[in-house]
């Protein structure tokens, strides 16, 4: 999770979800039954997409800290590949890349 420094909104990872709706699920989470009808169908959305391969170029959101830069704030970034360790690799979007 990070915290937008200007809005104040929070971000959470898709992998936080993942955790968070498991355990409304397995019912560590309190949550009330209609809740967690939700949470089984948005379970298997976000398990697509934390399992997709990054075969072809694909726009992500990502922290802009990630890039070593002091404010924290969504960047949008291209994912290109996965390396042997199993990171996503990415690149920022500048405004160059529209020229």
């Amino acid at each position: 999770m990070f915290i937008h420094s200007k809005t104040g909104k929070k971000y959470y990872s898709i992998r936080e979800k993942i955790n968070y709706y498991k355990g409304v699920i397995e019912g560590k989470i309190q949550a009330p039954p209609k809740a967690k009808r939700k949470a089984k169908a948005r379970l298997k959305t976000l398990t697509k997409l934390n399992d997709r391969a990054y075969n072809e170029p694909t726009l992500i959101v990502t922290n802009d800290t990630h890039f070593d830069n002091k404010i924290s704030k969504p960047r949008l970034c291209i994912a290109y590949k996965v390396d042997s360790k199993g990171r996503v690799l990415v690149h920022p979007v500048t405004y160059s890349h529209y020229l």
